[in-house]
């Protein structure tokens, strides 16, 4: 049996990042309320130790003379403001590629253009980058599909894309909007890492029988290299941790492709890895 891992899976700089700054942050300010908006990235073991130390998720967002930490996704404009007005310490964790996109909506936003969001519009990065467009100038954009005659008359369009998205998907979507007429203003704003590990993960997957993927639940990056897996193999199995992996289902495969999203740790890649091994 062979195991071939992808070689960018697992964190990604700005989950590393965010991580770094919370426990930082429990260290730092240990004693007081520390609050996380939101899990501060899409991993519950991590969640869980960040809990352990101290640092809590919020349950609501009327907090007041506290340490307050934004997760990696961003948070809405209007929460911000308020986490500011009572009186919190906050410190920024936010993924500067999605900080990058919030400018890039600003700056649309001043020149009067009308913003399409390409991404998941019940994930939070994507929340938060609507949160800097206007209440009613723009749009979320899953797929190709839902483009239809709303935006023919629309003579100004500028494109983001949430840092998740897959390639193929952003360029369908933007091509399908060129058709029209008029000005657009296109950035292309998915996150270097996430193409890498994208590519890499169809590469591996062409190579093996079956295909791991390790990562959140609600992971949106993680459902991505689940879905073009899937797109290449049958046998793709979406798994949190080596808890949830069944070995007769792998028993008999020869070559295991194994992937991760951007928040799942190395030691839970390790620990799946170490598991299949065991089948020898």
């Amino acid at each position: 049996m062979e195991i071939i891992k992808v070689e960018s899976a697992g964190f990604c700089f700005g989950v590393k990042r965010a991580v770094k700054k919370a426990i930082e942050a429990s260290e730092k300010f240990k004693g007081s309320k520390i609050y996380t908006i939101g899990p501060i990235i899409h991993n519950n073991d991590v969640v869980r130790d960040l809990e352990e130390r101290g640092v809590e998720v919020a349950k609501n967002f009327n907090i007041k003379n506290s340490v307050v930490i934004l997760r990696s996704h961003g948070v809405e404009k209007d929460i911000l403001e308020k986490l500011k007005k009572n009186n919190n310490i906050i410190i920024d964790a936010i993924c500067p590629y999605v900080k990058k996109i919030h400018k890039c909506v600003e700056e649309l936003k001043k020149e009067n253009y009308f913003i399409v969001i390409i991404g998941d519009k019940n994930h939070p990065e994507v929340k938060a980058i609507a949160s800097y467009a206007g209440e009613s100038f723009y749009k979320i954009i899953s797929n190709e599909n839902e483009i239809n005659d709303f935006f023919k008359d629309i003579k100004k369009i500028g494109i983001v894309a949430q840092t998740t998205q897959s390639v193929e998907n952003y360029l369908n979507i933007c091509n399908k909007l060129l058709v029209n007429k008029g000005e657009f203003r296109i950035f292309n704003t998915i996150c270097d890492s996430t193409s890498i590990r994208q590519k890499e993960t169809i590469e591996v997957a062409k190579q093996v029988d079956c295909m791991i993927v390790i990562g959140g639940k609600h992971s949106a990056n993680t459902k991505r290299l689940f879905e073009l897996s899937k797109e290449i193999l049958d046998n793709v199995y979406f798994i949190e941790s080596e808890k949830d992996l069944d070995l007769n289902l792998i028993k008999n495969k020869q070559k295991i492709g194994i992937t991760a999203g951007a928040s799942t740790p190395e030691n839970i890649i390790e620990g799946v890895v170490e598991k299949i091994r065991g089948l020898k």
